[in-house]
């Protein structure tokens, strides 16, 4: 069936909403390589991935100002990896500014030639892998910790979407412990101990972060989530609306308004 080269300089959270196009694709290769940010490998997001056999861990997130030198830097290193092997086909997922990730990610990767059926709901799915049937450990610790609510309010990389728990009738009135990925005494190692814990929690608020797509792709009912009011993305889409409760915009009023 082939071999399938794809470059991606996206974050975990967009890799969420790439695994659609990802699954798709792996219905038409018989490899796939991923040239990656070394987060994706070292979070042990990927893990547990069964669509890619094999990581390249060299690409640079692009932040501004260095955007455009980063972005060059990384095309040469996926161009480099392209020389010497013998690949079928190469993709190279492009800037997302506006945030519709899944479908950039699924048309640019011209997956209707490939059966991908647009209008069938399950093709839209996003995957996590959080593995928590050998995780009988944590579930042992995750059971004297209930009841819990999962919190996700601090976002050191996009400081405009971290906010305050202090007035959240959602904390305000929960009868339990608290776990806060930001607090140094609740840390983990691994990023799908933190999908495990948020599949099992009572209840969860979250920032628009990559714990709201792994909330997303768990099927998991979040309680608040909270969307930066300048921030300038688009919200998820309609069917993935209704497992959030309440959040701090109107969702129907363009973000920049």
């Amino acid at each position: 069936m082939g071999k399938l080269l794809i470059g991606f300089h996206h974050g975990i959270g967009d890799f969420i909403n790439f695994t659609p196009a990802l699954r798709a694709l792996s219905k038409n290769y018989s490899e796939i390589h991923l040239c990656c940010k070394p987060d994706l490998i070292t979070s042990g997001f990927l893990s547990k991935c069964p669509y890619v056999a094999k990581t390249i861990p060299r690409l640079e997130h692009p932040w501004v100002p260095e955007r455009s030198q980063i972005l060059a830097k990384n095309m040469q290193i996926y161009l480099e990896l392209l020389k010497p092997e013998n690949f079928d086909n190469q993709f190279y997922l492009p800037d997302n500014p506006l945030g519709q990730k899944a479908e950039v990610y699924v048309d640019f990767c011209c997956l209707a030639a490939a059966g991908f059926d647009k209008q069938d709901e399950d093709s839209w799915r996003f995957e996590v892998w959080p593995n928590t049937g050998s995780r009988q450990d944590l579930l042992r610790q995750i059971e004297n910790l209930r009841p819990y609510v999962f919190v996700h309010n601090q976002t050191p990389l996009h400081p405009i979407k971290s906010f305050s728990i202090d007035d959240l009738p959602e904390l305000q009135d929960f009868k339990g412990h608290v776990l806060n990925t930001a607090d140094p005494s609740q840390a983990r190692q691994d990023i799908n101990d933190w999908f495990v814990l948020l599949t099992m929690a009572d209840r969860v608020v979250v920032a628009d972060s990559v714990f709201m797509w792994a909330a997303i792709a768990l099927n998991k009912t979040m309680d608040y989530v909270y969307f930066a009011v300048k921030d300038s993305r688009a919200y998820p889409l309609p069917f993935q609306r209704r497992l959030i409760k309440r959040c701090n915009i109107d969702f129907d009023k363009p973000a920049w308004i």
